[in-house]
């Protein structure tokens, strides 16, 4: 993932419109 990529996906976790395992990707790169 590139870092815009992952910008985008987090306003999509943090707005509850990823799937579980999305999610979880989320988390281990923010983490």
């Amino acid at each position: 993932m590139t870092c815009s990529n992952i910008q985008e996906r987090f306003v999509e976790y943090l707005t509850g419109q990823l799937s579980e395992k999305e999610s979880e990707e989320i988390r281990a790169h923010v983490a």
